[in-house]
């Protein structure tokens, strides 16, 4: 792979030798289908959606939806857990708050559900997630 800083933006790009996939290190909020020469096949959130603040979501949804190509697929890691005890980051996500951010572009599939508790989760007053 090579990298190099992400044009008319704040990051670096990584890039495979034969160009099929791209990496972005940057802040999401300055990228735009303009920035990575046009639209993106395949999204994988793993943390991203969690770690913003729910009042910024529907932004960074909508960020989402306009670059992606027709046909991508988007994989979206989530964690649900008590709120009321542990506000975050990173923060709960329901499958009902991504299907509201994503339902409207998206087919919604749980391809999986697993527990992920552990012994550190006990510090955030958590007894599950």
């Amino acid at each position: 792979f090579t990298y190099a800083t992400i044009p008319a933006g704040d990051g670096l790009l990584f890039q495979s030798a034969d160009k099929k996939m791209n990496i972005y290190c940057c802040d999401l909020f300055t990228i735009s289908p303009k920035v990575i020469a046009g639209h993106v096949d395949g999204i994988w959130d793993r943390g991203s959606m969690v770690a913003i603040n729910n009042n910024e979501r529907p932004k960074y949804a909508a960020l989402l939806k306009s670059l992606m190509a027709p046909g991508c697929r988007y994989l979206l890691s989530a964690l649900q857990f008590d709120e009321t005890k542990y506000g975050g980051p990173p923060h709960h996500l329901s499958d009902e708050a991504v299907r509201e951010a994503y339902g409207n572009a998206c087919d919604v599939k749980i391809i999986d559900d697993l527990d992920t508790f552990e012994e550190k989760h006990f510090k955030w007053g958590l007894s599950w997630m």
